[in-house]
């Protein structure tokens, strides 16, 4: 419930701050897990953190894969978000090492030092619908096979050598789900979890200030064809990221069930298709397509993959947010980047 102190890993990522902001929003008290005093100052010194320092604390926790990592921080919270998780694209080459180990190391470390910390009611993971629709069938190589997919498919822990940092993403994420389950099967902790499962999630994300950085992460599937960037065929797959903050924050609430709940917000029969960005962004932002400086010079093609996140709807009691309006989202914040040379 409001005032009481949450533990949040990630804050300095897409969806760790706008999940930080969310939880403050909500009258949570935050303490931020950042691996340095550079994460801290960049948290800090957003502007929409400002009104909300009061509420706001930080602990530096280098390796979050070492044995104890968390345990002092852990201390006096009542709830855990874990959204630190390492990206393929600012991944070393030694896949296994640089995701695949600290995705689990990472997930069993915080996971334990919950279980110490008497004080721990709940736990909430940043998962991935990767971690239940299967690797080929995301693979735009394998054909559609027009299957839908819901958060309760179990794919079973897959095995190395992993060669490909997509496909190393994607098995790390499975496996840390597959450890977390175990993890509550096994040791029986006192707290309950929750895993929190989006697809590619599009928005603004406040800490980007560089325009040069608005195609980093998920933003790059929208804003790299919106400024000339040909990308390879994926499913088209989305969620807001204002949604994914309200369900990780709402999650923290007891009302809403332990389980894995997908983030999504296509729906089996209105998947969009990362093509129709284009036309959404030069019907929105006329005048900034006409002085090139949205050139819509790019291209990309979509990979239908159905998702049906109707029971995140139904359990968290909200729909989520338009294809429309998380394009508006990215670009309008990159608009803001770029106004003094427009």
């Amino acid at each position: 419930m409001a005032g009481d102190l949450v533990l949040l890993t990630g804050g300095t990522g897409h969806v760790g701050f706008r999940t930080l902001r969310q939880a403050l929003e909500s009258g949570y008290r935050v303490r931020a897990s950042v691996r340095g005093p550079a994460g801290e100052q960049k948290i800090k010194a957003a502007k929409s953190i400002q009104r909300y320092l009061s509420q706001l604390s930080f602990v530096v926790v280098e390796d979050i894969e070492a044995d104890g990592a968390f345990d002092e921080a852990i201390k006096g919270c009542t709830y855990v978000v874990h959204i630190a998780s390492r990206l393929p694209f600012n991944s070393g080459e030694d896949y296994e090492k640089d995701m695949i180990k600290p995705a689990i190391r990472g997930t069993i470390s915080i996971m334990t030092s919950a279980a110490k910390a008497l004080t721990v009611k709940r736990v909430v993971i940043t998962s991935s619908i990767v971690a239940f629709v299967p690797v080929d069938e995301l693979s735009a190589d394998f054909p559609e096979s027009h299957k839908v997919w819901t958060s309760d498919n179990y794919i079973p822990d897959p095995q190395g050598p992993w060669k490909i940092p997509g496909v190393a993403y994607k098995h790390s994420k499975i496996l840390a789900l597959n450890h977390s389950l175990r993890f509550m099967t096994e040791k029986k902790p006192h707290f309950d979890l929750l895993n929190i499962q989006p697809a590619f999630v599009i928005g603004a994300h406040e800490l980007i200030t560089n325009p040069a950085d608005i195609t980093n992460g998920t933003n790059g599937m929208v804003m790299g064809p919106v400024l000339g960037a040909k990308l390879d065929r994926t499913d088209g797959n989305y969620v807001h990221i204002d949604d994914v903050a309200k369900m990780h924050v709402d999650g923290l609430d007891s009302k809403i069930p332990p389980g894995q709940y997908a983030a999504c917000g296509n729906t089996p029969t209105g998947t969009n298709v990362w093509e129709d960005s284009l036309e959404v962004v030069r019907k929105a932002f006329p005048k900034a397509v006409e002085a090139g400086v949205l050139p819509l010079s790019g291209s990309v093609s979509t990979k239908e993959v159905l998702i049906d996140a109707s029971e995140s709807e139904k359990v968290f009691g909200f729909k989520f947010k338009s294809w429309e309006d998380a394009i508006k989202s990215v670009v309008s914040h990159y608009l803001t980047l770029v106004a003094p040379k427009a």
